[in-house]
């Protein structure tokens, strides 16, 4: 029983695929079929949040990064949100 409950969320078909370049390439779309009924073509939205939560932390841990103990200079200089961050730490320091 719970095999089959996991094997729910982790098999690879080509809804995932689907669902992706649908999200990449029309966002509204993949909500609109949705609502519409049209639901066997892509991956229900529970299995896509979890599945790219898992994605999302099988690559942090594979590249060794964590956000948690990041540095604030790393933050304030080496990230694209840098401005940000900057004004952020000032007001707080201020």
């Amino acid at each position: 029983m719970q095999w089959a409950a996991l094997e729910e969320f982790i098999h690879f078909d080509g809804a995932i695929f689907r669902t992706l370049k649908t999200l990449a390439a029309h966002p509204g779309r993949l909500k609109a079929e949705y609502v519409h009924g049209r639901r066997k073509t892509y991956r229900a939205p529970v299995q896509l949040f979890l599945l790219m939560n898992l994605l999302t932390f099988a690559v942090t841990a594979w590249n060794g990064w964590n956000t948690l103990a990041t540095d604030l200079y790393t933050y304030t200089t080496w990230t694209a949100h840098q401005d940000i961050a900057r004004k952020m730490a000032q007001e707080r320091l201020a």
